[in-house]
Order: structure tokens, then sequence, then C-alpha cells
């Protein structure tokens, strides 16, 4: 159900946190759209709906983050606000909320290090899915998020999309504070990076050949056999700069196998230039994949 409830009936942010705080059965995604303006000669528009205003702001975000930490809410799964700013200190107090839920712990930008602080912690929480789209995530940024969930075994979903000044670097820091995870982790010699992960959408993320290559290493740097750990992978990289240089790199996901198959099993690089040269190499490194 989501949080808008049944037949489009709009509810205000209040009626929703206190259907949060009360742990409704009904309530698992929780939905908060952003402000709309509308107004000025739109009268002959007939079909379309315009959601109400809806603040959702520090305050809100608090409390919201104060029904999760408490132990109350066992139902929701979900939460999804984009669009809404919202300071650092309720984002850190959000990423506490949720490790604190997670594993009984207590507990870019600014936005990203206030959020992963406390998620860190627990090595992510319990989070299964992150949108992180159009966010305007700095290399810098991306270091952080790799550090927090690198060593995760809940994440599957991981969006990144639409994030131009990732780049090259960005992509290698993230690997990179993944990595440094896993070679910290003398206890566990089969721990690997991002080991769970099956969806690694960085579409329009101005990723180059060097930053694919940190990928593919990251994510493969073991061929003797731990790999068979992993999840396998839909990768999404359309609208890069790869070139068919990139192709080269992304052989070594497509030929890395995982339980007898491609580790990739799915792989979008629309817009990415690669030319019949980089379809030459992606076809050469699939032969003999299952």
């Amino acid at each position: 159900m989501s949080a808008w409830g049944a037949g489009g009936s709009a509810r205000s942010c209040d009626a929703l946190l206190k259907r949060v705080d009360e742990n409704d059965p009904r309530l698992v995604d929780l939905v908060i759209l952003p402000m709309k303006v509308f107004g000025g000669d739109e009268d002959w528009l007939v079909d379309l709906v315009i959601l109400p205003m809806k603040v959702f702001g520090g305050d809100e975000v608090n409390r919201l983050a104060s029904s999760i930490s408490s132990g109350r809410n066992t139902n929701l799964r979900s939460i999804s606000a984009s669009g809404h700013a919202v300071p650092p200190a309720a984002l850190s107090a959000l990423g506490a909320a949720i490790a604190a839920a997670s594993d009984g712990g207590d507990g870019s930008g600014e936005g990203v290090a206030a959020l992963c602080s406390s998620l860190k912690k627990s090595r992510g929480g319990k989070l299964q899915t992150i949108e992180l789209g159009f966010k305007n995530i700095s290399p810098t940024g991306m270091e952080i998020i790799g550090a927090c969930f690198g060593k995760s075994h809940a994440l599957r979903h991981l969006n990144f999309s639409r994030n131009e000044g990732i780049g090259s670097q960005g992509l290698a820091l993230f690997c990179d504070a993944g990595e440094q995870l896993v070679l910290g982790d003398e206890a566990n010699i089969e721990s690997q990076p991002f080991p769970k992960l099956e969806y690694l959408d960085l579409s329009e993320c101005n990723i180059g050949p060097q930053g694919v290559e940190a990928l593919s290493s990251c994510l493969m740097e073991n061929p003797d056999g731990k790999n068979e750990c992993r999840s396998k992978l839909e990768l999404m990289l359309a609208s890069n700069p790869l070139e068919k240089n990139g192709c080269a790199s992304l052989s070594k996901l497509i030929r890395s196998p995982v339980n007898g198959s491609s580790y990739l099993i799915s792989l979008s690089l629309a817009g990415c230039s690669i030319g019949d040269d980089g379809i030459e190499a992606l076809v050469l490194s699939s032969t003999g994949c299952g």
C-alpha cells in the first residue's frame, strides 16, 4: 500500500507520520512527494491530477527517525521523499535510527556524510534499496558511500544515475573504499566488496574506461572461486563516455563465472559510443560464457 492510501486520497504528513508511529500494518511503502506549485492558465487541462503540497523537512524527518528508532514500527519497508530539502542533522538522525533498528546499535557532500555517518557502524543496516539518482553526488560522496556499504549483505539495489559529478574518479573511490573494508576483515577470508549487489545504475555519471576498470577489478578480483558467493548483477551504464576502450574492461565482468555462467545478467550501454570495435570486444569476451 502506498502512502497516499487507497483511491488516491491525499493525506497530510502529520497523518502519515502518525500512522508510522502507530505501526499501521497497511502502510508499508512511505512515499512523500515534493512541493508542487500549480497555478496560472492551466484550466484547459482535463485529466491532469496534481497532488497537494507536502512539507517534509527537518522536523518531519526527525519525527520519522524517532518512530523508527523506538522500535514501535515493524511494518515500514521503504521511504521515498525525493525532491525535499532535508538538513544534514536530520539525515544523520534518520541514518542513526535505521542503524539502531537494524541491529540494536545506538545509533558530496554534507548530506551523504550525514546519512552514512551512523549507518557505517552497522555496515549500512538492513537497507536493501538505495535511490540516489540526480543528487549532485561528488567523488568524495562516493567514497563515503563505499565505506558505508562495502560489506553490506543486505544491499541489493543501488541507483546513482544522473550524477555527472561522480566521474571515473568517484567510481574508483567508491570501489577502493569497499575493497579496503574487505582487506581489513582478517576474520573473514571469504569477505568481498558489495557481495549481494544485484542492480547497479551508473547511467549519465560521466564514467570512462578508467572507472569501468576500477569497478571490474573491485567486483571480480577473486577468480579463484570466492565469486560463487556473489549475486549476479544487472549493470546500467547508459550515456557514459565509455567508447571502445571501456568495453575491454567490461569483458572481465562478462567472462567471470558465477554459479556456472556470466556474472552479468543484464548490461545497458545505450549512448556510450562504443562503435564496432567495442561491440567486437564485448562479443569476443562473451564467447564461452553461459
